[in-house]
């Protein structure tokens, strides 16, 4: 992000500016990337340009404050101060306002004959404009967590403020304090603290109200999703929170305050992960379902990626998660009820889940964390092939987010299930309505999923 810069050099008052006429609506769709992953992007090609006004404050005797961010050649976004006396009476912090027509900008200098203040000024707006209310930056652009690595001072009123995301990814955020009285004030925050900001295109807007982790009492810690419970759904919560994914909200922040320090960040998650590791392992939970097909969830599914579309007319998509599995694990499972291909719906993306090619597809599914690496592992058994028939035993790792397939496979379906704490495969007797609707009896041990040397095997009843 650049520092404030007018695009003017006189120094005079009553330079003017015009403002291009923009369109009010940003719009938000999501659009699926490589592979079967998906993630929300903000289309900017509704857009006859770029720039914006957003609300963030008052100006000397109570005057309406704004920001108004506009692009450079190179994509980054500059801010200038602007004061409009014409403002609505009911805007709130991070209203976003577009221009209707074209407005003129006065340049003004309050200090004009104080040499401290040389580079302090601001933009007026003549009385005469139109600006159109967009929406909120809360609402309709990105939200992202931001630490304070820097803040320096110049002597006349500008404050330079540097931060970090957390992939290392380095950001800037100017300001001039001169007769402002910004309702979200980036000075409030010191060196190491954590500051949510709405970003445009990647560039930062304004910094987002904080949220007190105080206000909540903690009746389950690390339940940070309100459902009375601590599982991993709430670890998927807090990390989808800490990277600023739109639209995450915690229900209770102080349940994630691992660190007892007031601040969320990553060493939160990881304490979280650690006590959800060991409740995990003091209850040796291994968590076994089959399909429990449902319609709920499947439109917004649908809508939300790119699911590709079966080659079977009329086929249709359930959802074959059980809601106590969601709840608990945060993630879903769906399943077309012909063609009996899979998809597995994790932290807002999608993965196929083995084949089901000329035969029933998943058939059952376990949840556990074997390698004990504080990720959860999602097993399931699959079958496939139209000539010959073949069942296989797999697991997707959420620590790689990939799929790893066992070599073994039999001509039998198999089934998991969970006996004394291990996770077995068993042939069974199957009672098979449909592809999504598929009950099994398991019958003979084939084999057991283990760790040995740190990797996850899969070692047959003739090789114990």
């Amino acid at each position: 992000m650049k520092r404030f810069m007018s695009r003017f050099s006189a120094v005079c008052i009553g330079v003017g500016m015009l403002i291009p006429t923009l369109s009010n609506v940003i719009h938000v769709n999501a659009e699926s990337e490589k592979g079967n992953s998906a993630a929300i992007v903000y289309d900017t090609e509704k857009f006859d340009a770029k720039e914006f006004f957003v609300y963030v404050g008052t100006y000397g005797d109570g005057l309406p404050q704004f920001r108004y961010l506009y692009p450079e050649s190179d994509g980054s976004y500059t801010a200038d101060k602007v004061i409009w006396e014409n403002a609505p009476t009911d805007i709130a912090y991070g209203d976003i306002f577009v221009a209707n027509g074209e407005i003129n900008l006065t340049k003004v200098y309050p200090a004009a004959n104080d040499p401290v203040y040389a580079h302090a000024y601001h933009y007026t707006i003549d009385e005469n404009a139109v600006l159109n209310k967009s929406g909120n930056c809360s609402d309709i652009m990105e939200k992202r967590n931001l630490t304070v690595t820097s803040k320096t001072y110049d002597g006349s009123s500008h404050w330079s403020i540097r931060y970090k995301d957390e992939a290392g990814t380095e950001y800037y955020y100017g300001l001039s304090v001169l007769a402002s009285v910004l309702e979200v004030d980036p000075l409030d925050y010191e060196e190491g603290d954590v500051c949510t900001f709405a970003l445009y295109n990647g560039n930062m807007v304004v910094p987002l109200p904080k949220q007190n982790i105080e206000e909540n009492p903690v009746t389950t810690m690390g339940d940070v999703n309100g459902d009375s419970e601590f599982n991993i759904a709430d670890a998927v919560l807090l990390q989808k929170w800490l990277l600023g994914s739109p639209d995450t909200q915690l229900t209770n922040l102080k349940a994630a305050d691992f660190c007892k320090d007031n601040r969320l960040d990553v060493f939160d998650l990881c304490l979280m992960k650690r006590d959800l590791l060991e409740k995990t392992n003091n209850s040796d939970s291994i968590d076994t379902f089959e399909l429990i097909p449902t319609e709920s969830g499947v439109d917004e599914f649908i809508a939300q990626y790119s699911v590709p579309q079966s080659e079977y007319e009329n086929d249709e998509l359930y959802n074959i998660t059980p809601q106590e599995i969601t709840d608990k694990y945060g993630f879903r499972i769906f399943k077309y009820s012909q063609n009996c291909e899979t998809f597995l719906e994790y932290n807002s993306n999608v993965y196929i889940l083995g084949t089901g090619f000329g035969g029933n597809g998943t058939t059952s599914f376990a949840v556990t964390d074997l390698n004990n690496d504080e990720n959860i592992e999602i097993y399931f058994t699959y079958s496939w092939g139209s000539g010959m028939h073949y069942s296989q035993v797999g697991y997707f790792d959420t620590a790689t987010l990939k799929e790893i397939d066992f070599d073994y496979s039999s001509w039998d379906d198999m089934v998991l299930t969970a006996n004394n704490g291990h996770l077995e495969a068993y042939t069974a007797d199957w009672n098979i309505k449909n592809f999504v609707y598929i009950e099994a009896t398991p019958k003979d041990k084939v084999g057991e999923i283990s760790v040995e040397n740190g990797n996850i095997v899969f070692n047959t009843v003739s090789e114990n």
